[in-house]
């Protein structure tokens, strides 16, 4: 016998469960959605980084970032080097607005700080979070006028350098050639201390190799010699490195790494610079004595640093194809030509064994 009161309830139930699922809003199943060229995608919203309101902060932001994207170049973290940078950066902040003389300075106020030195006239010795003294800042700052002043008032700011250990050395003409301010470079030119300006060596670690230049080794990214005439060089200032030349420059000197003007055209690929530096060697051969001539007879692509590497190995050492083939060709010599063929050679000191001191190249036009 069927029990059709059973059915009967099991059909309302079905009815009402019906009902039910009708008047809530369906749920959506989750389904894996898989990307690819053809399916469009939402795009993501742009974070817009906050710009800093201090002034300090605004106006050296753009060193902490060119540093934290080359952390990775230079083998170290880039979150440690924003954060070092980042330290000194807001202990020279809070230094502009709690001293009188780094106020001044910041503001580029000079009757305030006539004031100041009125009362106190040393107050231009003091150091900063990194070693710097206020005449630095000013050639940070581009307040030309107000280091000038200061200079001229007082001459031994002129001759002032960074301490400590990371912009140890660096004085106002490393600035000033760095900033392009040639203003400032042709002021200090007239300087009794423009000599000593020039022999001056910047080799902190803001500035210094990170082990050699060769193999797994990797240079900061502000490596430019240390010396004047080198930061010219580096940063691809001809005319100024014509002018520091004219000036008193050494043309041969070189850095504490044995690094001379072609090493650093190598690291820093400036070809231009390169082709000028053995000109210059080649004029001053043949304006040179007997006596000075015989002493320096080698070729200036032949000189090696400390690592005993000629600019071509060093070329070859740091994976810079462009430059190796550049530098190989300077050091070419034509033995013959021939209508299209033509005759070169090619040295192959510290290439090659010692056995094979040189490569015959034919050319054909």
């Amino acid at each position: 016998m069927v029990n059709t009161r059973s059915r009967s309830r099991r059909k309302v139930s079905s009815q009402a469960s019906r009902r039910r699922r009708d008047q809530t809003p369906a749920r959506k199943k989750k389904k894996a959605v898989r990307h690819d060229a053809s399916t469009p995608q939402t795009p993501a919203i742009p974070i817009v980084p906050q710009t800093p309101t201090n002034p300090i902060i605004r106006a050296l932001d753009p060193i902490v970032s060119f540093l934290s994207n080359s952390a990775e170049k230079i083998g170290l973290s880039p979150r440690s080097i924003s954060r070092r940078r980042r330290a000194s950066v807001d202990a020279q902040t809070e230094m502009a607005f709690s001293h009188p003389v780094w106020s001044a300075i910041f503001r580029n106020a000079r009757d305030e700080l006539e004031s100041i030195l009125a009362e106190d006239p040393d107050a231009l010795e003091i150091r900063g979070a990194v070693g710097e003294m206020p005449v630095h800042m000013c050639c940070i700052f581009g307040h030309t006028d107000l280091a000038k002043w200061i200079i001229q008032n007082y001459p031994e700011q002129a001759e002032a350098q960074y301490e400590g250990p990371e912009y140890h050395g660096e004085n106002c003409l490393h600035i000033a050639i760095v900033n392009r301010n040639y203003e400032l470079v042709h002021f200090l030119a007239t300087l009794p201390c423009w000599d000593k300006l020039l022999t001056d060596s910047a080799d902190g670690n803001f500035f210094s190799l990170d082990g050699s230049l060769g193999g797994s080794s990797r240079h900061t990214p502000c490596y430019y010699g240390e010396l004047p005439l080198l930061f010219a060089a580096s940063t691809n200032q001809l005319h100024l490195l014509d002018y520091l030349l004219a000036h008193g420059a050494d043309f041969t000197a070189t850095d504490s790494n044995g690094n001379n003007i072609l090493h650093l055209c190598v690291v820093h690929e400036r070809k231009e610079i390169y082709d000028r530096a053995l000109a210059l060697w080649d004029e001053r051969q043949q304006e040179a004595t007997e006596a000075e001539a015989t002493a320096s007879v080698r070729k200036m692509w032949s000189l090696t640093n400390h690592e005993g590497k000629t600019p071509l190995v060093l070329a070859a050492s740091l994976g810079k194809r462009e430059m190796f083939l550049h530098c190989l060709e300077c050091t070419c010599t034509v033995q013959w030509a021939y209508g299209p063929v033509t005759c070169k050679i090619y040295p192959l000191s510290g290439l090659d064994t010692p056995a094979a001191a040189e490569m015959v190249h034919f050319h054909f036009i």
